[in-house]
Parts: structure tokens; C-alpha cells; sequence
């Protein structure tokens, strides 16, 4: 074997690359990338960094957890050639984890812009939206709400004017329902499960509301639901047997649902009333 011959290649450069993910080892992997990159600007390496060496680097970057290293991980986005929408996602899915939801909503704004200009081939999708959705219920800032219900209404919107695809589900608005938790905004909450309930039967809303929907709802009614609490609850209970008996299996009212539903008359000395 001709040694001084034996020159590393892309393989060989993933391999390491790899190495470091599974070590979970940031500055290696870096260390690794840059040097591939340098020896195949000069040159010296017949094929450079590719998607399998990228989504390694990404993969180390977002296996750590800390915001410092995910927001790094976004940076490398811009440095790939041709990303694709699935390393935005894995972000996203972070930022989404980790509560970071001013980065995601900045981060699906430039995937946004990147598009339009044709940097990148598809703009945000249905999942990147619910990750950023998911970011404002987990963050409890105070003005996470009007953010998230933004958002929703941009979906609407868009999914109305051309773009079937970013029609919102049952999970977008349910992570809406999420951020007014949060903040105990029951009348917000009301009012949007009712708005989702006439959209399912106008047949604009064909999964929703679920099981998830109607128990945020009815715990934040037994929880700050006030005089008219019972009422509300019989109503919401009412709507949840007619979606149930028309064939909606996902709303079938279980042991939780009652138990917030009894509350809700138990706080107002009514419990008789509600058995």
C-alpha cells in the first residue's frame, strides 16, 4: 500500500463528523467541518461538506440544549448552500422545546423571506408554525397570547387566499387555547373554542375541536369560571356530546372532563345540579 497516496474524502470527513455527533462534541465537529471546507476550496479534497455533513453539525448543535448552542445551530443554516426545509424544522423543534419563541418567530419569518427571494425552495409549512405556536404556549411571556392568535390569523388568511396547505388544524389552535392558559384568559379561551366548534360544522375545521380543546377550556371554567361557570359547562358539554354522536370519536367526554365539569358546579354549592 502506497500510504503517502491515502488522502481522507468526503466519506471519511462525514465519518469524523458523525464521531462528533454521537459524542455530542460542538467544537470538533466545527473543527471537522472548517477543515473540510478549507481543503476543498484549495482544492484538496475532491467533494466538500454535503447535507449528511451538515445535519451532522446540526444534529451536535441541537443535542445540547443550550439556547447559546441552538442559536449557533441556526446560524450554520445560513452557511449551507441549499438547506432544506427540514433543518429549519429541527430548529424550530428546539426552539419550540426550549421556549425560545421570539428566535422561532424570527426564525419562520426568514424562512419566509428566503422564499419569496428563492434562496429556499418551500416556505414555512403547517409544522413550522405549530413549532413556533408551540414556543408561545411554553414561554409564558405576557404577550405570548396575542402573538400566538396573530399567527392564527395570518394562517387563516393565507390558508384562504392560495395556499390550501397553511390552512390551520386542530393543533394550531389548540396551542393558541395553550398561550390563553396561561395567562387565564378564560373569556379568549371561550370564545375561540366556540369559534373552532362553528368551524368544524361548517366543515372548515374537520379535526377539531378534540378531547384537548374542550378540557383546557372546561379546567379553566372550573378553575375561574364564576356564577355563570355551570352554565358555560353544561353548554360545552352539550357541544362535546353532538360532535360526539355525529361521529366525532375524539370528543367522547372522559374521567378528567367530568371531574372539571363537577367543579364547576361544586365551587358554585350546585353539585347536585350537576350529577
Amino acid at each position: 500500500v502506497d500510504l503517502p497516496k491515502l488522502r481522507p474524502d468526503q466519506i471519511t470527513f462525514n465519518t469524523l463528523l458523525k464521531c462528533c455527533e454521537n459524542a455530542k462534541d460542538i467544537t470538533s465537529a466545527m473543527k471537522v467541518l472548517e477543515k473540510m471546507q478549507d481543503l476543498y476550496d484549495t482544492g484538496a479534497l475532491k467533494d466538500g461538506p454535503d447535507r449528511i455533513s451538515y445535519n451532522a453539525v446540526l444534529s451536535t448543535h441541537l443535542q445540547s440544549g443550550d439556547p447559546n448552542n441552538l442559536r449557533k445551530a441556526e446560524a450554520l443554516l445560513y452557511q449551507i448552500p441549499q438547506p432544506d426545509v427540514s433543518m429549519y424544522a429541527a430548529v424550530l423543534n428546539k426552539y419550540a422545546e426550549n421556549a425560545m419563541a421570539h428566535e422561532a418567530e424570527e426564525l419562520v419569518q426568514q424562512m419566509h423571506d428566503l422564499h419569496e427571494v428563492g434562496k429556499l425552495k418551500r416556505g414555512p409549512n403547517l409544522s413550522a408554525y405549530e413549532s413556533v405556536l408551540r414556543a408561545l404556549a411554553h414561554s409564558k411571556e405576557w404577550d405570548a397570547p396575542e402573538r400566538a392568535r396573530k399567527i392564527l390569523d395570518n394562517m387563516v388568511e393565507l390558508g384562504s387566499d392560495g395556499n390550501p396547505g397553511l390552512k390551520p388544524n386542530v393543533t394550531h389552535y389548540n396551542q393558541v387555547l395553550a398561550t390563553y392558559r396561561q395567562e387565564g384568559m378564560l373569556r379568549e379561551s371561550l370564545e375561540l373554542l366556540l369559534q373552532m366548534y362553528d368551524l368544524h360544522e361548517k366543515g372548515d375545521l374537520t379535526d377539531g375541536p378534540d378531547m384537548a380543546s374542550f378540557a383546557c377550556v372546561m379546567e379553566m371554567l372550573a378553575q375561574r369560571g364564576g356564577e355563570d361557570a355551570p352554565k358555560r359547562a353544561e353548554i360545552l358539554l352539550k357541544k362535546m356530546l353532538h360532535l360526539f354522536a355525529s361521529g366525532s370519536k375524539n370528543v367522547q367526554p372522559d374521567a378528567e372532563i367530568r371531574k372539571s365539569f363537577l367543579q364547576c358546579f361544586e365551587k358554585n354549592g350546585k353539585l347536585s345540579e350537576g350529577t
